[in-house]
C-alpha cells in the first residue's frame, strides 16, 4: 500500500467515526425530545380532565342554583353555554400553544 491510500483510509475511519459520535448525539436528543412530548401530554390530558371537571362542577353549581325553580331558566342556559365556550377557547388556544412547540 502506498501512503496516499493509507492516509484516504485514516480518514475515512476518522469520518466513520465523527458520524457514530452525531449519530450518538442525535440518539440522546431524540430521548430528551421524547421525554419532553410525553411530559407534554400529560400536561394536555391533565388539563383535559381538569376542563371537563370545571365543567361538570359549573352545571353542578348552575343546577342547584336553580333547582328550587324547578326549570333551567333561559338565562341560565345562556349562562351555562358562555361558559362552555370560553372553556372551549381556552383549550384551543392551550392546544395550539402545545402543538407550537412540538
Amino acid at each position: 500500500m502506498n501512503n496516499k491510500s493509507v492516509k484516504n483510509i485514516d480518514e475515512a475511519i476518522e469520518q466513520v467515526g465523527d458520524v457514530a459520535k452525531d449519530l450518538y448525539v442525535v440518539k440522546e436528543l431524540m430521548k430528551v425530545l421524547s421525554d419532553k412530548i410525553v411530559a407534554i401530554q400529560t400536561l394536555v390530558l391533565r388539563y383535559e380532565k381538569s376542563q371537563q371537571e370545571a365543567k361538570g362542577l359549573l352545571l353542578y353549581q348552575t343546577i342547584r342554583d336553580v333547582k328550587p325553580m324547578g326549570v333551567l331558566s333561559q338565562e341560565c342556559i345562556i349562562k351555562l353555554e358562555n361558559s362552555y365556550e370560553q372553556l372551549s377557547e381556552q383549550h384551543k388556544i392551550l392546544i395550539v400553544e402545545v402543538n407550537s412547540h412540538e
